[in-house]
């Protein structure tokens, strides 16, 4: 099976890097207007001379900047109405309906984040069309190869996954720096406390994918740490005073309605 990509930006760059190191295709072509970003492909990866090219690939990825959008789907027409195999968009914010103006093609349309760029994301996926079981599969996997991959079956559901796993490592970065500061704020060396906080959550979220698998909730593993009357009761007591629950909750809300509005334009 072989994967054309369009677009060789950092997400582009990091799929390719995933499926490679898993040896997920027999052949991968890649495409961008910028060539200097395609001097340094990996492996069974080659670039295509013309767009045509990756349009013969039985899995075509876009992987462009939304702005740009528009006019690709007009300058390349009929290529995208001829094509009837599957077109993976990573592109945020347009709809289904909007592929719908140039091609009749099965769609997955998927929304990853930046983790993936280090092989730790987390992507949601919609389908819109017939694929055959083989090539869901196969993207399935593509996005897999980077983390992990869920399936939803609405593609409003996606605006949710903008909102959770699309934003939400900035949420995790703003709680990582916070955490630092408190560390610093209390004698620590700034290097240290960063240190201290990246691990921190690093091996928590690690336990808790562990945890998981046991049927263990995220209720039970914070019951674990916190003893009667003990410090981490006193920490907790002083985030549920802040609203901290409340206001992340908030964040993913705002997001999942920020994204909305910008896909109804």
């Amino acid at each position: 099976m072989k994967l054309g990509v369009i677009g060789y930006g950092q997400m582009g760059q990091a799929i390719v890097r995933g499926v490679v190191k898993k040896n997920l295709f027999d052949s991968i072509l890649v495409y961008d207007v910028a060539k200097p970003k395609l001097s340094r492909l990996p492996r069974s990866t080659s670039q295509a001379q013309k767009i045509e090219e990756v349009f013969e690939c039985d899995i075509l990825l876009l992987a462009i900047k939304p702005q740009d959008v528009p006019s690709f789907c007009e300058t390349n027409r009929t290529l995208l109405k001829n094509r009837n195999t599957v077109l993976v968009t990573i592109v945020a914010g347009l709809p289904v309906a909007f592929y719908r103006q140039w091609t009749q093609a099965p769609l997955a349309r998927v929304m990853p984040n930046t983790p993936a760029q280090v092989g730790e994301g987390a992507s949601g996926i919609y389908f819109d069309g017939d694929l055959p079981d083989t090539t869901r599969q196969m993207v399935i996997t593509m996005f897999a190869s980077l983390g992990i991959a869920e399936v939803v079956t609405k593609e409003d559901l996606l605006h949710a996954v903008t909102g959770l796993s699309g934003s939400g490592p900035a949420y995790v970065m703003l709680f990582l720096s916070a955490l630092a500061d408190g560390g610093v704020m209390e004698g620590l060396p700034r290097d240290i406390a960063k240190r201290l906080a990246i691990q921190t959550v690093l091996g928590s979220a690690a336990l808790a994918r562990e945890a998981m698998k046991n049927g263990k909730s995220f209720e039970d593993l914070k019951d674990m740490v916190m003893s009667p009357g003990g410090t981490t009761a006193r920490g907790l007591y002083a985030l549920e005073e802040g609203k901290l629950r409340s206001v992340i909750m908030k964040a993913v809300s705002e997001a999942t309605k920020r994204s909305r509005e910008l896909g109804g334009k």
